[in-house]
């Protein structure tokens, strides 16, 4: 494991992109951060901060950071800050302990969320505050999501071949190769609507058509799961999410 120090201001912008393991941020009273852990990828302009990791991550961070918070396949533990604080997506856990600033969750979490003296707490889909069986709802909704994350993990790991296929083609044509041959589409869904989570998917009356309104949480963790069994590095991970955001 490794550590690295950056010197920032009290409030820098700390942007936490993909993290392969587990995520741990803890505030304290210095004007640096330090970032430890194996294979970190990070880039700073002034102090703005970004950080990737293909294992576990743990920064210790000015209190007034603001943190940005993308991908993480494994728990995070957030404590001791006093900065706003915006959430993604979470595979595992999340601990969240002495936050006074503004936390939203923005996105998917897996595991349970555990609280102690969090000020102001914000969910999606305009959400505000936190019910006392937050817990229990998470887990529900992961339940529900199971009955077709068979399908949709295929599905993923498709559009992720087609996106990397894509990335590879754009390398052949600058070498003047010829390019792959695209994907064969599997077989559709039966002709219904179909909700997984907060992410829908719609099929044409015909039920021969199947549009993906978004890109899916299962997708993502396709990706994280390859980064973190180290089949990708950080940098080809960020390049699937850009591919997969901008369409196969």
């Amino acid at each position: 494991m490794t550590t690295q120090t950056f010197s920032t201001g009290a409030n820098p912008s700390i942007q936490i992109g993909n993290v392969a393991g587990d995520l741990i941020v803890t505030g304290w009273d210095r004007s640096e951060v330090e970032a430890r852990g194996d294979e970190i990828r990070q880039t700073q302009t002034g102090s703005a901060l970004s950080f990737s990791s293909s294992g576990d991550l743990i920064l210790s961070v000015p209190r007034g950071s603001t943190i940005t918070l993308g991908y993480v396949a494994g728990d995070v533990k957030l404590e001791d800050m006093n900065g706003a604080i915006t959430v993604s997506f979470v595979g595992g856990d999340a601990i969240l302990r002495n936050l006074s600033g503004q936390v939203s969750m923005a996105g998917a979490i897996g595991g349970d969320v555990q609280m102690e003296n969090v000020g102001k707490i914000s969910m999606s889909a305009g959400k505000s505050g936190l019910d006392t069986d937050l817990s229990e709802r998470i887990r529900s909704r992961m339940e529900e999501a199971k009955r077709h994350a068979e399908r949709k993990m295929r599905d993923a790991e498709q559009k992720i071949r087609r996106a990397e296929i894509k990335i590879q083609n754009a390398e052949r044509k600058r070498r003047g190769v010829p390019p792959i041959p695209p994907v064969p589409p599997i077989p559709p869904m039966p002709p219904q609507a179909r909700k997984f989570g907060r992410f829908h998917f719609a099929v044409d009356p015909s039920g021969v058509n199947e549009t993906r309104q978004t890109v899916s949480d299962e997708e993502r963790m396709v990706i994280l799961k390859m980064l973190q069994e180290k089949k990708i590095n950080s940098e080809e991970a960020e390049k699937l999410l850009a591919a997969l955001e901008g369409g196969s």
